[in-house]
Protein backbone atom coordinates (compact mmCIF):
# COMPACT_ATOMS: atom_id res chain seq x y z
CA UNK A 1 0.00 0.00 0.00
CA UNK A 2 1.45 3.30 -1.15
CA UNK A 3 0.43 6.29 0.99
CA UNK A 4 0.98 9.94 0.12
CA UNK A 5 0.60 12.51 2.87
CA UNK A 6 0.74 16.28 2.74
CA UNK A 7 0.16 18.90 5.43
CA UNK A 8 -1.08 22.27 4.21
CA UNK A 9 0.23 25.52 5.65
CA UNK A 10 -2.88 25.92 7.79
CA UNK A 11 -2.49 22.42 9.29
CA UNK A 12 -5.02 20.43 7.24
CA UNK A 13 -3.66 16.96 6.48
CA UNK A 14 -4.33 15.22 3.17
CA UNK A 15 -3.75 11.47 3.00
CA UNK A 16 -4.03 9.61 -0.29
CA UNK A 17 -3.88 5.88 -1.03
CA UNK A 18 -3.92 5.21 -4.79
CA UNK A 19 -5.35 1.83 -5.79
CA UNK A 20 -4.33 1.21 -9.37
CA UNK A 21 -7.12 -0.28 -11.45
CA UNK A 22 -9.80 0.18 -8.79
CA UNK A 23 -12.97 1.49 -10.46
CA UNK A 24 -14.10 3.53 -7.46
CA UNK A 25 -12.86 6.45 -5.42
CA UNK A 26 -13.70 7.45 -1.87
CA UNK A 27 -13.50 10.99 -0.53
CA UNK A 28 -13.64 11.29 3.24
CA UNK A 29 -13.24 14.25 5.58
CA UNK A 30 -12.58 13.50 9.24
CA UNK A 31 -12.51 15.96 12.11
CA UNK A 32 -11.08 15.23 15.53
CA UNK A 33 -14.27 16.24 17.29
CA UNK A 34 -16.69 13.77 18.80
CA UNK A 35 -18.55 12.88 21.95
CA UNK A 36 -15.41 13.16 24.10
CA UNK A 37 -15.11 16.84 23.14
CA UNK A 38 -18.44 17.72 24.73
CA UNK A 39 -19.50 19.17 28.07
CA UNK A 40 -22.65 18.23 29.95
CA UNK A 41 -24.57 21.09 28.32
CA UNK A 42 -23.33 20.14 24.83
CA UNK A 43 -23.60 16.34 25.05
CA UNK A 44 -24.97 15.16 21.70
CA UNK A 45 -24.04 18.25 19.70
CA UNK A 46 -21.34 16.49 17.63
CA UNK A 47 -23.90 14.00 16.37
CA UNK A 48 -26.64 16.59 15.81
CA UNK A 49 -24.19 18.76 13.83
CA UNK A 50 -23.24 15.79 11.68
CA UNK A 51 -26.92 15.43 10.74
CA UNK A 52 -27.30 19.13 10.09
CA UNK A 53 -24.29 19.33 7.78
CA UNK A 54 -26.33 17.50 5.14
CA UNK A 55 -29.23 19.96 5.35
CA UNK A 56 -27.94 22.45 2.83
CA UNK A 57 -25.05 24.72 1.88
CA UNK A 58 -24.83 28.07 0.14
CA UNK A 59 -24.09 26.24 -3.11
CA UNK A 60 -26.73 23.57 -2.54
CA UNK A 61 -29.42 25.09 -0.29
CA UNK A 62 -31.74 22.08 -0.28
CA UNK A 63 -30.92 18.69 1.17
CA UNK A 64 -33.06 17.05 -1.49
CA UNK A 65 -31.03 18.54 -4.33
CA UNK A 66 -27.80 17.32 -2.75
CA UNK A 67 -29.20 13.82 -2.27
CA UNK A 68 -30.65 13.71 -5.80
CA UNK A 69 -27.30 14.66 -7.29
CA UNK A 70 -25.35 12.03 -5.35
CA UNK A 71 -27.99 9.40 -6.10
CA UNK A 72 -27.89 10.30 -9.80
CA UNK A 73 -24.22 9.31 -10.03
CA UNK A 74 -24.73 6.12 -8.02
CA UNK A 75 -22.71 7.33 -5.06
CA UNK A 76 -22.67 5.80 -1.61
CA UNK A 77 -22.51 8.54 1.01
CA UNK A 78 -22.96 8.91 4.72
CA UNK A 79 -21.41 10.22 7.92
CA UNK A 80 -20.81 9.00 11.44
CA UNK A 81 -20.03 10.42 14.84
CA UNK A 82 -17.77 8.57 17.24
CA UNK A 83 -16.23 9.23 20.61
CA UNK A 84 -13.16 11.01 19.24
CA UNK A 85 -14.00 12.03 15.67
CA UNK A 86 -16.72 12.70 13.10
CA UNK A 87 -16.44 11.68 9.45
CA UNK A 88 -18.22 12.55 6.20
CA UNK A 89 -17.68 10.55 3.03
CA UNK A 90 -18.84 9.62 -0.46
CA UNK A 91 -17.79 6.80 -2.77
CA UNK A 92 -18.44 6.65 -6.50
CA UNK A 93 -16.97 5.62 -9.82
CA UNK A 94 -13.61 7.27 -10.40
CA UNK A 95 -15.04 9.38 -13.22
CA UNK A 96 -17.15 11.14 -10.57
CA UNK A 97 -14.23 11.91 -8.25
CA UNK A 98 -14.39 15.69 -8.74
CA UNK A 99 -18.12 15.62 -8.05
CA UNK A 100 -17.91 13.76 -4.75
CA UNK A 101 -14.93 15.86 -3.66
CA UNK A 102 -16.94 19.02 -4.34
CA UNK A 103 -20.03 17.80 -2.47
CA UNK A 104 -18.30 16.36 0.61
CA UNK A 105 -16.03 19.37 1.00
CA UNK A 106 -19.07 21.64 0.64
CA UNK A 107 -20.95 19.70 3.34
CA UNK A 108 -17.97 19.97 5.67
CA UNK A 109 -16.98 23.56 4.98
CA UNK A 110 -20.21 25.40 4.23
CA UNK A 111 -23.30 24.09 6.05
CA UNK A 112 -25.94 26.80 6.40
CA UNK A 113 -27.74 25.14 9.33
CA UNK A 114 -31.21 26.55 8.60
CA UNK A 115 -33.48 26.98 11.61
CA UNK A 116 -36.39 25.18 9.93
CA UNK A 117 -34.22 22.12 9.29
CA UNK A 118 -32.93 22.14 12.86
CA UNK A 119 -36.50 21.95 14.11
CA UNK A 120 -37.29 19.03 11.81
CA UNK A 121 -34.10 17.16 12.62
CA UNK A 122 -34.83 17.32 16.34
CA UNK A 123 -37.65 14.87 15.76
CA UNK A 124 -35.38 12.58 13.77
CA UNK A 125 -32.74 12.44 16.49
CA UNK A 126 -35.27 12.09 19.29
CA UNK A 127 -36.64 9.15 17.34
CA UNK A 128 -33.11 7.75 17.01
CA UNK A 129 -32.64 7.99 20.79
CA UNK A 130 -35.95 6.19 21.33
CA UNK A 131 -35.04 3.53 18.77
CA UNK A 132 -31.80 2.63 20.54
CA UNK A 133 -33.46 2.82 23.95
CA UNK A 134 -36.07 0.32 22.74
CA UNK A 135 -33.37 -2.05 21.42
CA UNK A 136 -32.05 -4.24 24.25
CA UNK A 137 -28.83 -5.11 22.38
CA UNK A 138 -28.04 -1.38 22.33
CA UNK A 139 -29.38 -0.60 25.80
CA UNK A 140 -27.02 -3.10 27.40
CA UNK A 141 -24.01 -1.11 26.11
CA UNK A 142 -25.34 2.22 27.33
CA UNK A 143 -25.85 0.65 30.75
CA UNK A 144 -22.33 -0.83 30.79
CA UNK A 145 -20.60 2.43 29.86
CA UNK A 146 -22.52 4.35 32.49
CA UNK A 147 -21.73 1.67 35.06
CA UNK A 148 -18.01 1.89 34.35
CA UNK A 149 -17.63 5.66 34.00
CA UNK A 150 -20.63 7.26 35.67
CA UNK A 151 -22.85 10.04 34.36
CA UNK A 152 -20.63 13.04 35.13
CA UNK A 153 -18.10 12.73 32.28
CA UNK A 154 -18.15 12.14 28.51
CA UNK A 155 -16.75 8.61 28.86
CA UNK A 156 -20.07 7.61 30.44
CA UNK A 157 -22.39 9.52 28.11
CA UNK A 158 -24.18 8.34 25.01
CA UNK A 159 -23.02 9.78 21.68
CA UNK A 160 -26.59 10.77 20.83
CA UNK A 161 -26.75 13.00 23.91
CA UNK A 162 -29.76 13.65 26.08
CA UNK A 163 -33.26 14.47 24.95
CA UNK A 164 -33.11 17.68 26.95
CA UNK A 165 -30.06 18.85 25.02
CA UNK A 166 -31.46 17.81 21.66
CA UNK A 167 -34.63 19.79 22.34
CA UNK A 168 -32.58 22.84 23.34
CA UNK A 169 -29.82 23.13 20.71
CA UNK A 170 -30.14 26.09 18.37
CA UNK A 171 -28.24 27.44 15.38
CA UNK A 172 -25.89 29.53 17.52
CA UNK A 173 -24.88 26.43 19.48
CA UNK A 174 -23.86 24.67 16.27
CA UNK A 175 -21.97 27.70 14.96
CA UNK A 176 -20.07 28.05 18.23
CA UNK A 177 -19.17 24.36 18.33
CA UNK A 178 -18.02 24.36 14.70
CA UNK A 179 -15.89 27.44 15.26
CA UNK A 180 -14.23 25.80 18.29
CA UNK A 181 -13.58 22.35 16.85
CA UNK A 182 -13.75 22.29 13.05
CA UNK A 183 -10.23 23.74 12.82
CA UNK A 184 -7.58 23.13 10.19
CA UNK A 185 -5.36 21.21 12.62
CA UNK A 186 -8.26 18.89 13.44
CA UNK A 187 -9.16 18.22 9.81
CA UNK A 188 -7.97 15.26 7.74
CA UNK A 189 -8.97 14.63 4.13
CA UNK A 190 -8.65 11.00 3.06
CA UNK A 191 -8.65 9.92 -0.57
CA UNK A 192 -8.50 6.32 -1.77
CA UNK A 193 -9.17 4.50 -5.02
CA UNK A 194 -8.34 4.58 -8.69
CA UNK A 195 -8.43 8.36 -9.19
CA UNK A 196 -5.49 10.37 -10.49
CA UNK A 197 -3.32 11.26 -7.52
CA UNK A 198 -1.87 14.58 -8.67
CA UNK A 199 -5.22 16.07 -9.67
CA UNK A 200 -6.92 14.71 -6.52
CA UNK A 201 -4.31 16.29 -4.26
CA UNK A 202 -4.41 19.58 -6.16
CA UNK A 203 -8.21 19.72 -6.00
CA UNK A 204 -8.21 19.02 -2.27
CA UNK A 205 -5.53 21.58 -1.53
CA UNK A 206 -7.55 24.29 -3.26
CA UNK A 207 -10.70 23.31 -1.35
CA UNK A 208 -9.19 23.17 2.15
CA UNK A 209 -6.41 25.73 2.15
CA UNK A 210 -8.54 28.45 3.76
CA UNK A 211 -9.87 26.65 6.87
CA UNK A 212 -8.93 28.76 9.90
CA UNK A 213 -6.39 27.45 12.37
CA UNK A 214 -6.61 27.77 16.13
CA UNK A 215 -6.53 26.11 19.51
CA UNK A 216 -9.25 23.59 20.29
CA UNK A 217 -10.71 23.54 23.83
CA UNK A 218 -9.25 20.67 25.91
CA UNK A 219 -11.27 17.56 26.58
CA UNK A 220 -12.53 16.82 30.06
CA UNK A 221 -10.27 14.39 31.93
CA UNK A 222 -11.38 10.78 32.29
CA UNK A 223 -11.95 9.52 35.81
CA UNK A 224 -11.66 5.78 36.33
CA UNK A 225 -12.90 4.85 39.77
CA UNK A 226 -13.33 1.32 41.07
CA UNK A 227 -11.85 -1.95 39.88
CA UNK A 228 -14.97 -3.92 38.99
CA UNK A 229 -17.39 -6.23 40.72
CA UNK A 230 -20.38 -4.03 39.88
CA UNK A 231 -23.63 -5.11 38.21
CA UNK A 232 -26.53 -3.21 36.66
CA UNK A 233 -29.72 -4.95 35.57
CA UNK A 234 -32.24 -3.23 33.30
CA UNK A 235 -35.58 -4.97 33.69
CA UNK A 236 -37.19 -5.36 30.26
CA UNK A 237 -39.83 -7.77 29.03
CA UNK A 238 -37.52 -9.52 26.54
CA UNK A 239 -37.46 -13.07 25.23
CA UNK A 240 -33.77 -13.37 26.07
CA UNK A 241 -31.29 -11.64 28.32
CA UNK A 242 -28.49 -9.53 26.83
CA UNK A 243 -25.19 -9.52 28.71
CA UNK A 244 -22.22 -7.15 28.33
CA UNK A 245 -19.11 -7.55 30.45
CA UNK A 246 -16.48 -4.83 30.59
CA UNK A 247 -12.93 -4.82 31.95
CA UNK A 248 -10.71 -1.77 32.25
CA UNK A 249 -7.88 -1.93 29.74
CA UNK A 250 -5.37 0.72 28.61
CA UNK A 251 -5.09 3.57 26.12
CA UNK A 252 -4.69 3.19 22.37
CA UNK A 253 -0.99 4.10 22.39
CA UNK A 254 -0.03 1.13 24.57
CA UNK A 255 2.11 -1.44 22.73
CA UNK A 256 0.03 -4.20 24.30
CA UNK A 257 -2.77 -3.31 21.86
CA UNK A 258 -1.39 -5.87 19.40
CA UNK A 259 -1.50 -8.67 21.95
CA UNK A 260 -4.98 -7.49 22.94
CA UNK A 261 -6.09 -7.95 19.32
CA UNK A 262 -4.76 -11.50 19.27
CA UNK A 263 -6.35 -12.28 22.64
CA UNK A 264 -9.70 -11.01 21.41
CA UNK A 265 -9.46 -13.33 18.41
CA UNK A 266 -8.64 -16.30 20.64
CA UNK A 267 -11.92 -15.64 22.43
CA UNK A 268 -14.22 -14.81 19.53
CA UNK A 269 -12.50 -15.03 16.15
CA UNK A 270 -14.66 -17.36 14.07
CA UNK A 271 -16.63 -20.52 14.78
CA UNK A 272 -13.60 -22.34 16.19
CA UNK A 273 -12.96 -19.66 18.82
CA UNK A 274 -13.20 -20.43 22.51
CA UNK A 275 -16.38 -18.51 23.27
CA UNK A 276 -18.15 -19.89 20.21
CA UNK A 277 -17.29 -23.45 21.16
CA UNK A 278 -18.08 -23.01 24.86
CA UNK A 279 -21.31 -21.09 24.51
CA UNK A 280 -22.89 -22.13 21.21
CA UNK A 281 -21.54 -25.55 20.36
CA UNK A 282 -21.25 -27.08 23.84
CA UNK A 283 -24.17 -25.36 25.59
CA UNK A 284 -26.46 -24.01 22.87
CA UNK A 285 -26.83 -20.94 25.02
CA UNK A 286 -27.90 -18.39 22.44
CA UNK A 287 -27.44 -16.99 18.95
CA UNK A 288 -24.91 -14.19 19.23
CA UNK A 289 -21.69 -13.67 21.14
CA UNK A 290 -18.40 -11.86 20.78
CA UNK A 291 -15.53 -9.92 22.27
CA UNK A 292 -14.21 -6.50 21.29
CA UNK A 293 -12.30 -3.59 22.72
CA UNK A 294 -12.41 0.20 22.65
CA UNK A 295 -9.12 2.01 23.21
CA UNK A 296 -9.08 5.80 23.43
CA UNK A 297 -6.58 8.58 24.12
CA UNK A 298 -6.30 8.04 27.86
CA UNK A 299 -8.40 4.98 28.70
CA UNK A 300 -9.78 1.77 27.28
CA UNK A 301 -11.94 -1.26 27.96
CA UNK A 302 -12.27 -4.87 26.84
CA UNK A 303 -15.78 -6.26 26.34
CA UNK A 304 -17.42 -9.66 26.10
CA UNK A 305 -21.09 -9.94 25.13
CA UNK A 306 -23.80 -12.48 24.40
CA UNK A 307 -27.50 -13.22 24.56
CA UNK A 308 -29.08 -16.15 26.38
CA UNK A 309 -32.24 -17.27 28.18
CA UNK A 310 -33.05 -15.09 31.16
CA UNK A 311 -32.93 -18.11 33.48
CA UNK A 312 -29.38 -19.00 32.32
CA UNK A 313 -27.66 -15.67 32.91
CA UNK A 314 -25.59 -16.65 35.93
CA UNK A 315 -24.64 -19.99 34.32
CA UNK A 316 -23.44 -18.36 31.11
CA UNK A 317 -21.70 -15.58 33.00
CA UNK A 318 -19.80 -18.26 34.90
CA UNK A 319 -18.74 -19.96 31.65
CA UNK A 320 -17.43 -16.68 30.24
CA UNK A 321 -15.48 -15.90 33.40
CA UNK A 322 -14.07 -19.42 33.25
CA UNK A 323 -12.71 -18.76 29.75
CA UNK A 324 -11.20 -15.51 30.99
CA UNK A 325 -9.58 -17.29 33.91
CA UNK A 326 -8.17 -19.94 31.58
CA UNK A 327 -6.40 -17.28 29.51
CA UNK A 328 -4.75 -15.97 32.67
CA UNK A 329 -3.68 -19.37 33.96
CA UNK A 330 -2.77 -21.34 30.83
CA UNK A 331 -0.72 -20.36 27.80
CA UNK A 332 -2.30 -20.59 24.36
CA UNK A 333 -0.90 -23.57 22.44
CA UNK A 334 1.35 -23.09 19.43
CA UNK A 335 -1.24 -24.59 17.08
CA UNK A 336 -4.04 -22.34 18.36
CA UNK A 337 -1.84 -19.27 18.19
CA UNK A 338 -0.92 -20.03 14.57
CA UNK A 339 -4.58 -20.53 13.68
CA UNK A 340 -5.54 -17.23 15.28
CA UNK A 341 -2.78 -15.28 13.53
CA UNK A 342 -3.74 -16.78 10.17
CA UNK A 343 -7.36 -15.85 10.86
CA UNK A 344 -6.39 -12.24 11.57
CA UNK A 345 -4.22 -12.06 8.44
CA UNK A 346 -7.03 -13.33 6.23
CA UNK A 347 -9.66 -11.04 7.72
CA UNK A 348 -7.43 -7.98 7.54
CA UNK A 349 -6.56 -8.62 3.90
CA UNK A 350 -10.25 -8.94 2.98
CA UNK A 351 -11.07 -5.78 4.92
CA UNK A 352 -9.04 -3.65 2.48
CA UNK A 353 -10.57 -4.73 -0.81
CA UNK A 354 -12.57 -1.56 -1.49
CA UNK A 355 -11.71 2.13 -1.62
CA UNK A 356 -13.93 3.05 1.32
CA UNK A 357 -12.33 0.28 3.42
CA UNK A 358 -8.87 1.65 2.63
CA UNK A 359 -9.95 5.24 3.31
CA UNK A 360 -11.28 4.31 6.72
CA UNK A 361 -8.18 2.21 7.47
CA UNK A 362 -5.71 5.02 6.82
CA UNK A 363 -7.99 7.79 8.09
CA UNK A 364 -8.55 6.13 11.44
CA UNK A 365 -4.81 5.74 11.97
CA UNK A 366 -4.00 9.30 10.93
CA UNK A 367 -6.64 10.87 13.15
CA UNK A 368 -5.89 8.61 16.12
CA UNK A 369 -2.10 8.35 15.97
CA UNK A 370 -0.86 10.95 13.51
CA UNK A 371 1.04 8.19 11.70
CA UNK A 372 -0.02 5.39 9.37
CA UNK A 373 1.17 1.80 9.39
CA UNK A 374 0.68 -0.38 6.34
CA UNK A 375 -1.09 -3.71 6.66
CA UNK A 376 2.27 -5.48 6.36
CA UNK A 377 3.69 -3.45 9.23
CA UNK A 378 0.68 -4.16 11.44
CA UNK A 379 0.77 -7.86 10.61
CA UNK A 380 4.47 -8.00 11.46
CA UNK A 381 3.56 -6.78 14.96
CA UNK A 382 0.73 -9.32 15.18
CA UNK A 383 2.93 -12.20 14.02
CA UNK A 384 5.49 -11.33 16.70
CA UNK A 385 2.99 -11.86 19.53
CA UNK A 386 3.78 -14.86 21.71
CA UNK A 387 1.75 -17.03 24.05
CA UNK A 388 3.57 -15.30 26.91
CA UNK A 389 2.36 -11.92 25.60
CA UNK A 390 -1.25 -13.10 25.55
CA UNK A 391 -1.08 -14.50 29.06
CA UNK A 392 0.57 -11.34 30.36
CA UNK A 393 -2.08 -9.09 28.79
CA UNK A 394 -4.86 -11.36 30.05
CA UNK A 395 -3.47 -11.01 33.57
CA UNK A 396 -3.20 -7.26 33.08
CA UNK A 397 -6.79 -6.80 31.86
CA UNK A 398 -8.75 -9.58 33.57
CA UNK A 399 -7.87 -8.68 37.15
CA UNK A 400 -9.65 -10.62 39.87
CA UNK A 401 -13.00 -9.01 40.60
CA UNK A 402 -12.48 -6.61 37.70
CA UNK A 403 -15.61 -7.38 35.71
CA UNK A 404 -18.40 -4.82 35.24
CA UNK A 405 -21.62 -6.49 34.10
CA UNK A 406 -24.73 -5.03 32.53
CA UNK A 407 -27.78 -7.18 31.79
CA UNK A 408 -31.03 -6.37 30.03
CA UNK A 409 -33.82 -8.91 30.53
CA UNK A 410 -36.83 -10.03 32.51
CA UNK A 411 -36.69 -11.46 36.02
CA UNK A 412 -32.91 -11.73 36.25
CA UNK A 413 -31.70 -13.32 39.49
CA UNK A 414 -29.43 -10.52 40.71
CA UNK A 415 -28.26 -12.44 43.76
CA UNK A 416 -27.10 -15.36 41.62
CA UNK A 417 -25.23 -12.98 39.33
CA UNK A 418 -23.36 -11.46 42.28
CA UNK A 419 -22.52 -14.92 43.58
CA UNK A 420 -21.09 -15.88 40.18
CA UNK A 421 -19.00 -12.72 40.14
CA UNK A 422 -17.85 -13.36 43.69
CA UNK A 423 -19.05 -9.89 44.61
Amino acid sequence: MHIIKKTLENGVRIVCAPMEGNPTATYMVMVRAGAFNEQAETSGISHFLEHMSFKGTNKRPLQKDMALFLDSIGASYNAWTGKECTAYFAKAHVRHFDAIADVISDIYLNPILPDAEIEKERGVILGEIDMYDDEPQEKVWDALIRLMYGDDQPAGWETLGTKENVRRFGREDFLKYRASHYKAENTIVVIAGGMGVDSAMKTTESLFSKIPSGITPPRLPVKEEGVGGRVVIVDRDTEQAHIAIGFRAFNKFDNDRYALSVMRTVLSGGMSSRLWQSLREERGSGYYLGANYALHDVHGRFNIFTGTECARVSEILGVILGEVRKLKEEKVSDSELKKVKDFIAGKRAMSLETSDDVAEFIGDQEIEYGTIQTLDEIMARIMAITADDIQRVAQRVFVDGGAYVSIVGKGIDEKAVHVTLGA
